[in-house]
């Protein structure tokens, strides 16, 4: 309070100056009257306004000459005076903004919540708080939001986050220790260590395989982007950094041949089985079995029936072959095919963000050697429900890095 008041006091001064009145001390108040040397000033000009229209009616030629001479020499010390005091005004007035932005500068450096969100208790001694009772209380840090909350919400790292103390409810961390335990935000090393990110960084040589380091087989994702046409590629590549490195430095195909019907369950269970339609039994998203009388669709329980799905699929043969699998949604991935489930799988929830999938297929390639998963499958409804919702070229779906940024632009490695 003390810093406030004699903040307000040099604004008063300020003001009092440019007005050109005194400033009481004692009741801290600008006085109504003029200060004495704009008083003199004042009767400095009305004397010498005077004595000049009062010598205009004299006759002598000699008298006139002299008082004019005298006036002039008033009206310049006038205006010098007149100019000290608008000089001294401004003077006062820039010095009050100095010191008002040297404490607000200050105080953005002494009172900030970093390492200040876990504590149990206030210090009495802070001008700012970081709980969440500040928040009513209108007494936050102004880095409050960033340090504090914006972790529970955001998948990437600020300037701000870099070496922060690892919140509980964080989705992803900034902290010293995040690359030990696998859950760095995914821009961390570019923000935090500006490092270049994966996408920036010249292409690989893929010519002699290599497994990453600690790995001793080479991990395999399989990954889907339901409703990723190839012409997404043409029109968006701009936008998609991610799978247009991924179309530089590996290998692609410029288009590819769907199965009839061109849907999402026929088309994914194709995928991993290497059978039509008509042969692993998923010939639609909706359909009926007239010889059991029931009706299979991706909203009822009895999708999760394993008498729809025929042959056999990738992770159920390698799991025959002694490899372990890991699925984070897939069609049939949650469904007992063969008498087997995954060894990790995920029941299909269109809700869990897209962040929390690429975080949990991580942490599971972090796992130690035995527990690891060889195979993986990670699955993303966009862009088909946007297509389906708006039109496959229409805005919505143009502006994909809103819909998916973790998969399209979240650097890659190992």
């Amino acid at each position: 309070m003390a810093r406030e008041g004699l903040c307000l006091r040099s604004c008063y001064i300020a003001l009092a100056a440019a007005s050109g009145r005194s400033f009481d001390f004692t009741s801290h108040k600008i006085s109504s009257e003029l200060s004495p040397e704009m008083s003199l000033i004042k009767t400095n000009r009305r004397d010498t306004l005077s004595n000049g229209f009062y010598q205009a009616g004299g006759t002598h030629e000699r008298t006139r000459s002299r008082l004019a001479g005298h006036r002039t020499g008033l009206y310049a010390d006038t205006y010098r005076r007149e100019e000290n005091v608008l000089l001294l005004s401004v003077l006062a007035l820039i010095l009050t903004i100095i010191f008002i932005l040297k404490l607000h500068c200050s105080d953005k450096v002494s009172d900030s919540c970093r390492n200040r969100c876990m504590s149990k208790s206030r210090d009495r001694s802070m001008a700012c708080h970081c709980d969440p009772l500040c928040v009513n209380e209108g007494t936050c840090c102004l880095d409050y939001e960033e340090v504090c909350t914006k972790p529970t919400q955001s998948w990437s790292c600020s300037k701000l986050r870099c070496g922060e103390e690892r919140l509980p409810d964080s989705l992803c961390f900034c902290s010293a220790d995040c690359e030990k335990t696998g859950d760095c935000c995914t821009n961390y090393r570019k923000m935090c260590h500006g490092e270049k990110s994966w996408v920036d960084e010249d292409c690989e040589d893929l010519r002699t395989a290599q497994c990453p380091a600690g790995f001793s087989r080479t991990p395999l994702l399989l990954v889907s982007l339901d409703g990723f046409r190839a012409g997404y590629m043409r029109a968006y590549s701009g936008l998609l950094p991610v799978i247009s490195k991924f179309n530089k430095c590996g290998a692609s195909a410029q288009y590819m041949r769907p199965v009839y019907p061109t849907k999402t369950f026929p088309n994914h269970y194709t995928i991993v089985t290497g059978l039509y339609p008509e042969s692993h039994g998923i010939v639609d998203n909706k359909m009926y079995d007239a010889l059991r009388n029931a009706s299979f669709s991706l909203r009822a329980e009895e999708k999760f029936n394993p008498l729809w799905y025929q042959g056999e699929p990738v992770w159920v043969t390698a799991m025959k072959n002694k490899l372990k699998t890991a699925t984070f949604f897939w069609p049939g991935s949650d469904v007992k095919v063969s008498g087997h489930y995954p060894d990790y799988w995920m029941k299909y929830d269109r809700n869990v963000a897209f962040e929390k999938r690429i975080s949990k297929v991580l942490q599971w390639l972090l796992l130690p050697e035995g527990e690891r998963p060889d195979f993986y499958t990670l699955y993303f409804e966009e862009p088909d429900a946007s297509g389906h919702k708006y039109g496959p070229m229409s805005d919505e779906v143009s502006f994909l890095e809103t819909i998916c940024p973790c998969c399209l632009k979240a650097p890659v490695r190992g």
